[in-house]
Formats: structure tokens, sequence, C-alpha cells
């Protein structure tokens, strides 16, 4: 046809596109084998759990993706003066709270 040179050009743009997309590829299987989770996450969780009422302060929040979901690991702290049963149901509260977003 009279271009003989666009196919090695057309073959290196294929290439570069698959080796893009590979690299994209290990890129989020690495992220996700080493539990790397986006800070904008981790700051919308901690604003749920600080807005659930009982939740004198929040200590460490944890994020980690298993498969299509997430595991989230909270360390919060309540009031001395409630009983075991509140500061449970206020823990329960802060599940919930997670769990509905």
């Amino acid at each position: 046809m009279g271009f003989p040179w666009m196919d090695p050009i057309a073959g290196g743009l294929v290439g570069v596109m698959i080796a893009h997309t590979g690299a994209e590829m290990v890129w989020q299987s690495v992220s996700d084998l080493t539990d790397t989770v986006d800070e904008a996450e981790i700051q919308r969780l901690e604003a749920i759990i600080n807005g659930v009422g009982g939740v004198e302060a929040l200590h460490s929040v944890r994020l980690r993706k298993m498969g299509p979901y997430s595991i989230v690991d909270a360390r919060i702290s309540v009031g001395r003066d409630l009983s075991v049963s509140a500061a449970s149901q206020v823990a329960e509260r802060a599940r919930a709270a997670v769990m509905g977003e």
C-alpha cells in the first residue's frame, strides 16, 4: 500500500498500550496485597465514627481490602461512667454507621 513503516509503528503502539495496562494491573495488585488504602477513605470513616453519639475519642482506624469487601478496624473510647452494656451499644452504633456507608 506504500506505507511499509506503518506496521512497525502500529505494533509498537499496541505493545505500549499492553505494557501500560499490565503495569496498572500489577500496581493495583501490589497495593491490594500491601493493604494500601486511599487516605480520603480513612478520613471519611473517621468522620462517620466521630459523628456517633457516645464516641469520645477515636484512636485508630485501619482499612483493608478483602476481595470486593473492606474490613474496618477502629479503636474508640467511650465515657468512663458508661456501663459495659452501654459502651457496647455505642460500639454497635459506630459499627452500624460504618456498615451503612
